[in-house]
């Protein structure tokens, strides 16, 4: 530990900030340059070990693939049944088989969201067409009574008409009988 002197410390501190050591060879990088270098550099190692590790596993993958498909086509006799491997499965590739029933799931539901209000217009119209030239029971009802009301008072009516022409057809036939007789008319 430095201890320094009360005046030394003074003169230190209007010096300003101190020097950084500059590194030994040149290029290499300088003490918090240095720090954040090391930090990338660990990441791109492991980055590095990462990536390294997946190309390994999948030459480990294809390679067994290889020799399982070698071992089958030499040993395979003809007439025997073959086993095929497929082919290795990739986990963002989607189907081809998907594609096509989402295409028509999705023009299914889009048919349904726009073709139910449109059928449902049309039903009414056509419902609306069959009831137009429909009359009701309950609104002829009343009708039909005034009618026949109507039809009983002619009725009544006619019958006194017809009844004061027989009295009338009776009165005339006895006048002129009564004329042709000689007999003086009554009344």
């Amino acid at each position: 530990m430095n201890i320094a002197a009360p005046g030394q410390a003074a003169q230190a501190a209007q010096q300003g900030p101190p020097i950084p050591v500059l590194p030994a060879r040149p290029g290499a990088p300088t003490g918090a340059q240095a720090g954040a270098a090391s930090a990338q550099g660990a990441a791109s190692a492991a980055q590095d070990a990462a990536t390294s590790a997946q190309n390994t596993a999948q030459e480990t993958r294809d390679a067994i693939r290889d020799a399982v498909r070698t071992t089958i086509q030499t040993t395979v006799q003809p007439g025997e049944p073959v086993i095929t491997v497929p082919p290795p499965y990739r986990q963002n590739e989607i189907p081809r088989e998907v594609i096509p029933l989402v295409g028509m799931s999705l023009g299914l539901v889009v048919a349904m969201v726009v073709g139910y209000p449109i059928a449902r217009a049309i039903g009414r119209v056509i419902e609306k067409r069959g009831t137009a030239g429909l009359v009701r029971a309950t609104d002829v009802a009343p009708q039909l009574q005034q009618l026949q009301a109507s039809v009983d008072t002619m009725a009544i009516e006619l019958e006194r008409i017809s009844e004061a022409q027989r009295f009338t057809a009776k009165l005339m036939a006895e006048r002129q009988s009564a004329l042709a007789s000689g007999d003086p008319p009554r009344g």
